[in-house]
């Protein structure tokens, strides 16, 4: 019997300017990814669609305990500025 869970990871900022994106498909295909906090509460897993962000701590128990779905790669992280 397969197990499903419903998750709502944390927002902790969105896409930078750096992500590289093919709107002409759904969802979205992300080639470059760069993540721009503007917090973050230390969640382990974030999101900013159509992208996941996880730490590499979450990401080698995920490989660890070979689960599938989803594909692991670098991302870019920035810190926004405030404009002051």
């Amino acid at each position: 019997m397969s197990m499903f869970y419903y998750v709502e990871p944390e927002t902790a900022g969105g896409l930078g300017d750096g992500t590289v994106m093919d709107t002409a498909v759904t969802p979205p295909y992300v080639s470059v990814l760069e993540y721009e906090f503007s917090g973050w509460m230390g969640d382990e897993l974030l999101e900013s669609f159509p992208c996941f962000v996880v730490t590499l701590n979450l990401a080698r128990a995920l490989k660890q305990n070979q689960f599938t779905g989803f594909t692991l790669d670098t991302v870019g992280i920035k810190k926004l500025t405030s404009l002051r």
